[in-house]
């Protein structure tokens, strides 16, 4: 059998975690330097 459903598991939860460490990032530099703008 395979391990299909193992590994959507693994790359949904990878792809999240990246996403959440880029938005906490991108949320980190705005509050720490406040020369960063961002265009709205």
């Amino acid at each position: 059998m395979r391990d299909l459903p193992l590994i959507q598991g693994i790359v949904l939860f990878s792809s999240l975690m990246v996403l959440a460490v880029n938005l906490s990032l991108e949320w980190a530099y705005g509050w720490l330097d406040p020369r960063v703008k961002h265009a709205s």
